[in-house]
């Protein structure tokens, strides 16, 4: 029966897993780009920028708050060391949760104002939700990647923005007038929830799927010894061993979160909601060149992490920064009629911003691949100290650029973050390699 299950799926998937991981975390990057382009043209360019702000928020919030699991938790439920089972991981992260709402209650009083230079009760509890959400939602898709389960988990991300995309489109086709900020980020929520209620079942089926697996290796390894690991330890005592282990993950989000986030809430403190929108899309657009890479990079740390081997290093970086440099060109080039013929006078400016975002994502494309094999090898301090680098570099950068040269100063400080960075993990790499051989 098993067999017969592996025949169909094979059957139902016959491109190579690699490259159906890539596809559908291309397609996850193109429907937020839409939904990015399509309320950026129904709204203009100042309250698409409320929405960035809003989104940039929620993300830096899911990151801080996960104390570096987003980064470990593929690495911890991949190793049979721990013996960590995807239920007791899901039971031990929910008080992150918690403290998650806490504390995007307090920024969406306090910053999210600041920021927007007014406050809106109804903005403010759409941030709350959709911060929550996503927080959670991540957490389950990062341990559904720690199994193994990868298009399941990229399906969630799909799922999560091709249902908001359907809502707003709906509303503007049949209530065209009830299209406000606070209505688009009530739908752009659902997303996160949605994501939440696929992904949860899907959890507790990997759960069936692994505890015996997990149990059988633990043993096997004597890991429920007086050392012990997720077995033999309270929840609290799991989670912050769990925690301090995923600390130099914590430092590495943020390194990506000066690196790809604070840019737009820098130029939010300096400029103008317009120049956020603007920005922000172009933003957008060139983050689909991270496409391959990020996408690579679960498949990338899960096989090092078995093998132990750096030997595939070159091809897949060749492979991964050819690929990136054909999304590149091919997204100037659609950037240039989305800016000039699709968004309108309110996004002038935006293909020469994202032409020089373009250049930093080519060294982003680069760091990923290295930090994935340095990752695949245990070392998630190569991440964080590859972060500390770009924290080093882009925080005086920003603060330095853009009040001088506005969201160009912007643009130029998000890339001498992303090259100081790729410049950090290759060095680290090689180091690795040199202990290897």
């Amino acid at each position: 029966m098993t067999n017969r299950l592996v025949a169909l799926r094979a059957k139902a998937w016959p491109l190579p897993r690699s490259l159906q991981i890539v596809l559908l975390s291309f397609s996850v990057t193109g429907i937020t780009g839409l939904s990015a382009l399509l309320t950026g043209r129904w709204l203009g360019a100042e309250q698409r920028g409320v929405i960035t702000i809003a989104q940039t928020i929620s993300s830096m919030l899911a990151l801080l708050m996960a104390f570096g699991l987003i980064q470990s938790t593929r690495m911890l439920l991949s190793d049979p060391a721990w013996g960590l089972t995807a239920r007791r991981y899901v039971t031990v992260t929910r008080v992150l949760v918690v403290a998650d709402l806490a504390v995007t209650i307090v920024v969406s009083l306090t910053l999210f104002p600041f920021l927007l230079k007014v406050f809106d009760v109804s903005l403010s509890a759409c941030l709350v939700v959709l911060s929550t959400a996503l927080f959670r939602s991540q957490l389950l898709r990062e341990a559904l990647h720690g199994l193994g389960h990868h298009r399941t988990a990229i399906t969630g991300d799909l799922l999560a923005g091709l249902i908001p995309l359907l809502l707003i489109g709906v509303c503007h086709v049949l209530v065209p007038e009830a299209l406000t900020v606070p209505v688009v980020l009530a739908l752009l929520a659902t997303g996160p929830l949605v994501n939440y209620a696929f992904l949860g079942p899907a959890i507790r089926k990997a759960e069936r799927a692994s505890d015996h697996v997990d149990a059988a290796c633990a043993l096997e390894l004597g890991t429920y010894g007086p050392q012990g690991t997720a077995s033999c330890l309270s929840d609290r005592a799991l989670l912050k061993r769990i925690v301090v282990f995923s600390l130099p993950g914590l430092v590495a989000a943020g390194g990506y979160l000066v690196a790809g986030r604070m840019d737009r809430l820098v130029l939010a403190a300096f400029s103008t909601k317009a120049a956020v929108g603007v920005y922000g899309m172009a933003s957008t657009l060139s983050d689909l060149a991270w496409t391959i890479p990020v996408s690579l990079s679960a498949v990338i740390v899960r096989s090092v992490g078995q093998t132990k081997s750096v030997s595939g290093h070159p091809g897949w970086w060749r492979r991964t920064m050819a690929a990136s440099v054909g999304l590149c060109v091919l997204m100037l080039g659609a950037g240039w009629f989305v800016f000039e013929h699709f968004l309108g006078p309110d996004f002038e400016g935006g293909t020469a911003i994202l032409a020089v975002l373009l250049l930093g994502s080519l060294a982003m494309a680069s760091q990923q691949v290295d930090l994935a094999f340095c990752n695949g090898l245990g070392d998630l301090k190569a991440s964080a100290r590859s972060a500390i680098v770009g924290v080093c570099v882009g925080l005086p950068a920003y603060l330095v650029l853009t009040p001088l040269f506005g969201v160009y100063g912007c643009a130029f400080g998000n890339n001498l973050t992303f090259v100081a960075m790729a410049i950090s993990a290759r060095r680290i790499l090689r180091a690795r390699m040199k202990e290897l051989s």
